[in-house]
């Protein structure tokens, strides 16, 4: 992780708490937890953002954002706006895909070049977000 990310450094001190025997458990158990939706922080155009998408990101993360398991694409849809974009950004500078056991976070961090533009990530972070 990157010792200038507080979210990567906290996270890397509550996985190390974790005994390796209880991840699946608790994979399950975030998995079935209720989806809480922030306020809307990111505004962007839907229809350029749909294009956009389906352009760029959908052949990996899958039509409306559901995910792809053959090609290890989350699924983006029901993330909150604010998170995509932070994380969107951190593939984009490096902190993350850089290491080189990071296959796929490889190619998301050398897609992330390809956006076109600023108002191209919030138009695309607004139809991933947006109610379909």
């Amino acid at each position: 992780g990157d010792k200038n990310d507080p979210q990567s450094a906290q996270m890397i001190a509550t996985a190390k708490t974790i005994n390796p025997e209880n991840i699946s458990s608790l994979a399950i158990y975030i998995s079935e937890m209720p989806l809480q939706k922030s306020e809307k922080s990111v505004e962007g155009d839907l229809k350029n953002g749909e294009s956009v998408y389906n352009m760029i990101c959908g052949a990996c993360h899958g039509p409306g954002a559901s995910g792809n398991k053959a090609l290890n694409a989350p699924a983006l849809r029901g993330l909150n706006d604010w998170y995509l974009y932070d994380q969107f950004n951190k593939f984009r500078n490096g902190q993350r895909g850089a290491h080189p056991e990071d296959i796929f976070g490889a190619q998301m961090a050398a897609i992330s070049g390809t956006l076109p533009s600023e108002d191209a990530l919030n138009d695309v972070i607004a139809y991933i977000t947006s109610p379909q």
